[in-house]
C-alpha cells in the first residue's frame, strides 16, 4: 500500500515542496512583519514535517529574534508555536514543551481563547507523548473548555485534536467509554480530517482489546482518507499498525513487507522518528521467525538513531522487545539489564504522574522478586497519592468551616439590625399615641424583640457549635399559619410607619410542617421586610399562605419597585453589587436573601422569585409538609 503510494509520488512530485517553495517566496518577499512571522511559522513546521528540520530551526530562530525585537506578544506567540512544532516533530520533546509554555504565556497576556486552546492541545500532546497521562488530560480538558465557549472557532482542526488527544490520553488509562466519547465528538464534526483520526483511534482501541479483524479494517479506513490528503504522519503510522497487527496473527511475510515500505519511506522523507519505529517492527518480525543475525542488525539500527527514539512511549516497545532478543540468544546479563531499564523507565513515569494507571507487561524472563519490588513501589505511589489527596480534603474542610463561621456572624449581626429597628418603629409610635394597641401590646412587642436580640447574642456565644448547612437545630410540626401570626404584629408597625397596607390570607387548612421555628421567623422577617422595604407609601404588601402535594407554600407579595430582570440570579448570592436603599431611604446589607436561602435549604424547601422593574415583587416559600 505504502510502495505505491512513493511511486506515485516519484511520478507526481512530492506536492509539500511546491508549498514550501511558495511558503519561502511569500515569506521573503512581505514586508509587513506580523504576516512574514505567521509566513515563518507555517515555513517551519513544513520543514520539519518534511524532515528539512535544519531549514525549519534557521527559519524559527529569524522569526523568533524578529519577533522579539518587534516586542508584539501575539508574534511572540507565533514564533514559539513554530519553533515547539520543529522540536516535537523531531520527537525532541522537553525542548518542545519549553517554547510551547512561552506561547502559552504570551497567549494569557492578549487573552486569546483561541490561542490559549492551540497551546494548550500541544502541552497535552507533548505530556501524552511522554507517558504522564494526568497532566495531558489536564492540558486537553483545559483546551476542550475554552474552545467550546467560543461562538467562532478560528481553527476546526483545533478541536480535532484536542477531542483525539484527551480520547487517546484516556485509551492508555483504559477508560475506554471515556475515549469512545471524545472519539464520537470528532466523527460528528464530519470532516475528512476528523474521520480519518477518530477511524485511527478507534482502531487502535480495537487493536489493544485484540479485535485485530475490526481494528484492521479502522486503520485501512483511516489510511485511505490521509492518503487522498498525502498526511505522511498518519500513513506512516496507519502502516505501522498494520504491520504490528499482522505481526500479532504470526503473518510474518505481510509484517515484513510493512515494515520494508515503512524503512524505504522514512529514508525518503528524512524522517529519523519513522526509521527507528520501522527498524523494530522488522527487528520484532526477524526475532519471531529465529532469524537472529537479521534482527540484530536492526536493534543496532535503532542504536545508532538512539537521539530520535528518546520518548517514553517507544522506549517501553524497544526495551521489552530488545530484552526478549537477548534472552533468545542467551545473553542473560543484557537481557536482565534491559529489563532493569525497562523497570526504571516505568518508575520515573509513575513518579511524574501518580494518576497514570497504565501498567505494562513485564517480560517472562523477569524473576518474580523484581515484579514485586515494581508492586511494592506502586502501593507507595498510590498511598502518597491518598495521602496528598487527604490533606487537601482536610484543607478544603478547615476553610469550609471557617467560611461558615463566618457566615454565621454576618447573618446574626444583619438579624440584630432587623430586631433593633423593630424596637426603635415600635418606640416612635408609642411617641405618636399611636391608639391601634395597647400600650402594653407595645411594651410586650420590644420585650419580644429585646428577648430576640439577646437569643441571638448568645448565638455568637455558641458559634462554633452551629454551622448554616449542618446545624443540628431541632424541627417541630407547626402549622405555618400559627407562626405567621405569631410574628405579624411588629411587620404590620412597620407597614403602618409607611402607610402600607399589610393583608394576610390564610389557607383555610392547617399547614403542618417539620420546622424550626426561630429559623422560619428569620424567613418570613427578612422576606416581609424587604417588601415594605421596596414598596412605596400607600401601596400594598400581601402576605398568602397555601398548600400543594408536596409542600405548605408562603407567598409575599407586594407592587414595589421591583427587581430588574438581569439581578435575579444574583438575589440568594452573598456576594453581589445589587444592595440598594429602600424606598424611604432604609439600609440594606443585600444579606438578608442570602440568609433566607440558606435556612430554606436547610429545611428542604425551595425559594421561588418573579419580579419586573415598577410590577412588583412576588417571593414564594415551599417547605416539604409534615
Amino acid at each position: 500500500m505504502l510502495l505505491k503510494n512513493l511511486q506515485l509520488l516519484k511520478k507526481e512530485g512530492y506536492m509539500a515542496n511546491d508549498k514550501i517553495q511558495i511558503l519561502i517566496e511569500e515569506y521573503t518577499l512581505t514586508k509587513d512583519l506580523y504576516l512574514k512571522v505567521k509566513t515563518g511559522k507555517d515555513l517551519c513546521i513544513a520543514l520539519s514535517k518534511n524532515g528539512r528540520y535544519e531549514e525549519g530551526l534557521k527559519y524559527g530562530y529569524e522569526i523568533l529574534m524578529l519577533a522579539e525585537e518587534i516586542k508584539e506578544d501575539e508574534l511572540l506567540f507565533y514564533a514559539n508555536i513554530g519553533m515547539g512544532l520543529i522540536y516535537f516533530n523531531q520527537a525532541m520533546y522537553n525542548e518542545a514543551k519549553y517554547y510551547f509554555q512561552k506561547a502559552l504565556d504570551k497567549a494569557f497576556t492578549y487573552e486569546n481563547k483561541n490561542h490559549i486552546a492551540q497551546a494548550y492541545n500541544n502541552l497535552g500532546t507533548i505530556h501524552l507523548n511522554s507517558g504522564i497521562i494526568h497532566s495531558a488530560i489536564e492540558y486537553y480538558t483545559k483546551g476542550i473548555s475554552l474552545i467550546e465557549q467560543i461562538d467562532q472557532i478560528e481553527d476546526i482542526q483545533l478541536l480535532i485534536g484536542l477531542y483525539v488527544g484527551i480520547g487517546n490520553a484516556y485509551v492508555s488509562i483504559k477508560e475506554i467509554g471515556q475515549a469512545q466519547e471524545y472519539f464520537k465528538k470528532t466523527i460528528r464534526i464530519k470532516e475528512p480530517a476528523a474521520l480519518a483520526i477518530s477511524y485511527f483511534n478507534i482502531g487502535c482501541i480495537y487493536n489493544d482489546q485484540n479485535d485485530f479483524a475490526l481494528a484492521l479494517g479502522y486503520f485501512k479506513r483511516s489510511y485511505k482518507i490521509y492518503e487522498t490528503e498525502n498526511n505522511i504522519y498518519f500513513m506512516f503510522y496507519c502502516s505501522l499498525n498494520i504491520g504490528t497487527i499482522n505481526l500479532k496473527r504470526e503473518r510474518y511475510d505481510s509484517a515484513l513487507q510493512t515494515g520494508f515500505e515503512l524503512l524505504e519511506f522514512s529514508k525518503k522523507y528524512n524522517n529519523k522518528v519513522f526509521l527507528v519505529n520501522a527498524s523494530l517492527l522488522i527487528a520484532r518480525v526477524y526475532t519471531q521467525t529465529g532469524e537472529y543475525e537479521k534482527a540484530c542488525e536492526y536493534f543496532n539500527q535503532i542504536k545508532e538513531h538512539s537521539s530520535y527514539a528518546d520518548y517514553n512511549e517507544f522506549l517501553v516497545d524497544y526495551y521489552e522487545n530488545y530484552a526478549l532478543f537477548l534472552y533468545k540468544t542467551e545473553k542473560y546479563q543484557e537481557a536482565c539489564d534491559y529489563s532493569m531499564k525497562l523497570k526504571e523507565l516505568m518508575e520515573r513515569i509513575a513518579e511524574e504522574d501518580f494518576t497514570t494507571n497504565k501498567t505494562y507487561l513485564m517480560t517472562k524472563f523477569e524473576a518474580e522478586q523484581k515484579q514485586k519490588e515494581i508492586e511494592i513501589y506502586r502501593l507507595k505511589n498510590v498511598e502518597l497519592a491518598n495521602t496528598q489527596t487527604m490533606i487537601k480534603h482536610q484543607i478544603e474542610e478547615l476553610i469550609h468551616i471557617k467560611e461558615t463561621q463566618d457566615n454565621l456572624l454576618v447573618m446574626i449581626s444583619h438579624d440584630l439590625k432587623n430586631y433593633i429597628g423593630g424596637i426603635t418603629q415600635t418606640l416612635d409610635v408609642l411617641g405618636h399615641k399611636d391608639k391601634i394597641l395597647s400600650e402594653n401590646k407595645y411594651i410586650q412587642q420590644i420585650s419580644t424583640l429585646s428577648n430576640k436580640s439577646m437569643a441571638l447574642v448568645r448565638e455568637i456565644m455558641s458559634v462554633n457549635k452551629l454551622s448554616i448547612e449542618t446545624d443540628a437545630i431541632p424541627f417541630v410540626e407547626h402549622d405555618l399559619n400559627e407562626v405567621i401570626e405569631m410574628f405579624s404584629e411588629h411587620l404590620v408597625i412597620m407597614a403602618q410607619n409607611k402607610n402600607i397596607d399589610m393583608s394576610f390570607e390564610y389557607h383555610t387548612e392547617a399547614l403542618l410542617c417539620m420546622i424550626n421555628i426561630d429559623k422560619i421567623y428569620r424567613v418570613i422577617d427578612n422576606l416581609c421586610i424587604n417588601a415594605i422595604k421596596f414598596t412605596n407609601k400607600e401601596g400594598k404588601v400581601k402576605i398568602k399562605t397555601q398548600k400543594s402535594d408536596s409542600f405548605v407554600e408562603l407567598h409575599i407579595i407586594d407592587n414595589g419597585i421591583g427587581i430588574a430582570e438581569d439581578k435575579l440570579p444574583l438575589l440568594f448570592k452573598r456576594y453581589t453589587n445589587i444592595r440598594r436603599q429602600g424606598t424611604a431611604g432604609e439600609e440594606s446589607t443585600g444579606l438578608g436573601l442570602y440568609i433566607v436561602k440558606q435556612i430554606v435549604d436547610l429545611h428542604l424547601g425551595e425559594i421561588e422569585v418573579s419580579s419586573g422593574v415598577n410590577q412588583g415583587t412576588q417571593f414564594v416559600v415551599k417547605l416539604p409538609r409534615a
